[in-house]
């Protein structure tokens, strides 16, 4: 079917299509009636018609604005071949419009597409436009649209017709700044009127909004304020404590070690005794020289501490053991006598963006490691087999996010699944399993060390 005009060539003109059995339309299969728009010259086809199908194609009266059909009534009816025919039949019905009276009255077009630029932008995510003219123009099928909400992907156009000349528009992009796409329209806003009243020619516009997408910087790897605190990693107080971590009369005291001048002061001082029980040895460095020392209310004691007359009711200088440390954190390795040697931390991997296509296994966070997928998440080996953590992705920004903190059953690849991660056979996947024990065996003993120390101190200091 064709349609030809002698007058405006930007003017769309409407065909209502009827067959009698289904035939195929683009991507339909299935048309037996419908609405067709074509502009001077444009055609469009029907296939898969059955043999013996009536159709019938009649076209919107134009009259009104000088376009005559040559065909009666507008209308064209027929039948595609008959059932008895053995070849494939082609038709081709044309409609001619003559403009014979009044004048053309220009028409406008306005176009609206999408563009996506940057690092990590999407090329599949719809964008959404609110659009609005002052009057009816045509948008596909619709020829009295004034609003309405548009869905556009990048590369992705839609045109609206048949927009009288001097009509007002306004197209407004939401906003998705949050996830780092920016305009480059002020407010995400274009507006203007689709020529004047005064044109006597067709009027064609183009709007194109382009959103350039900066991806979101990663996140910090040595947080101040989790890894080298000085509340928490490294605390005065906790972790490198005079009187705890590093105290002489704890790990290498020989008051300690001789208990006989220790059991002298507790004789002397017994009345402190009842005050704390670890008192005796709150300044045990200055045990052989005071024998009866009061101590200092300050938690930091001085090397020469005074006497105080009016000792407060708990003169201990090491921290109140109630309520128990909040910090759950203990030390890594076992106490060996050296206690100046600070608390090695827990290694921490990077949360490393792997890449910004769901479809392909995220990046390794180095040379050399392997990845196993089980359902929609990736868990990530070093070479020895030993579990690093898990890769998920993150709809919202549209990355793959590594989380260091392996699970507490890590997933266990099978044959099935050892292609897809370097593994050349079973032998290294039962090696990777070896591993995860001996993580877990070593981890055990290091906390089984950890709590002897403890209370060998607890000890000690009683």
């Amino acid at each position: 079917m064709q349609n030809v005009v002698s007058g405006s060539t930007e003017r769309q003109f409407s065909f209502d299509v009827t067959f009698e059995n289904p035939v195929t339309y683009g991507t339909n299969t299935a048309f037996t009636t419908g609405t067709i728009l074509l502009r001077h010259d444009e055609s469009v086809e029907f296939t898969n018609i059955p043999l013996g199908t009536g159709y019938t194609i009649i076209e919107a009266d134009y009259s009104d604005l000088g376009y005559f059909s040559d065909h009666p009534d507008n209308t064209v009816s027929g039948t595609v071949g008959s059932t008895s025919d053995t070849l494939d039949v082609v038709l081709t019905v044309t409609f001619i419009n003559a403009r014979t009276r009044l004048p053309e009255t220009p028409v406008g077009r306005l176009t609206l597409a999408k563009e996506v630029t940057g690092a990590g932008g999407s090329m599949t995510r719809q964008f959404s436009f609110d659009v609005t003219f002052t009057n009816p123009v045509t948008y596909g099928t619709d020829a009295a649209f004034t609003s309405g909400t548009i869905l556009l992907r990048h590369d992705e156009s839609i045109e609206f017709t048949n927009i009288p000349l001097g009509t007002g528009y306004t197209t407004k992009e939401a906003d998705y700044s949050d996830l780092g796409y920016v305009s480059q329209h002020p407010n995400n806003t274009v507006s203007g009127t689709v020529g004047s009243t005064s044109d006597t020619t067709d009027v064609s516009l183009t709007v194109t909004f382009v959103n350039t997408h900066t991806p979101p910087p990663p996140p910090t790897v040595n947080d101040d304020n989790d890894d080298n605190d000085d509340n928490d990693g490294n605390d005065d107080n906790d972790g490198n404590d005079d009187n705890d971590g590093n105290d002489d009369n704890d790990g290498n005291d020989d008051n300690d070690s001789n208990d006989d001048n220790d059991n002298d002061n507790e004789s002397g001082n017994e009345s402190n005794d009842g005050n704390d029980g670890g008192t005796d040895n709150g300044n045990e460095g200055n045990d052989n020289d005071t024998p009866n020392p009061t101590p200092s209310p300050n938690p930091s004691p001085s090397p020469s501490p005074s006497p105080d007359p009016s000792p407060s009711p708990d003169p201990s200088p090491y921290p109140s053991p109630s309520p128990p440390p909040t910090d759950p954190t203990p030390p890594t390795t076992p106490d060996n006598g050296n206690d100046n040697d600070p608390a090695p931390q827990p290694p921490t991997l990077p949360n490393i963006p792997g890449g910004n296509d769901p479809s392909t296994p995220p990046t390794p966070t180095a040379p050399g490691n392997n990845l196993i997928q089980n359902g929609e998440t990736w868990y990530e080996f070093d070479e020895s087999g030993i579990p690093l953590g898990t890769w998920t992705w993150d709809d919202n920004d549209e990355i793959w996010v590594f989380d260091p903190i392996v699970p507490l059953a890590p997933f266990v690849p099978t044959e099935a699944s050892l292609p897809q991660t370097g593994f050349a056979n079973v032998t290294n996947c039962l090696a990777m399993m070896l591993g995860i024990a001996a993580t877990i065996a070593v981890a055990s003993f290091v906390l089984l060390r950890q709590e002897t120390a403890k209370l060998v101190k607890v000890r000690r200091r009683k």
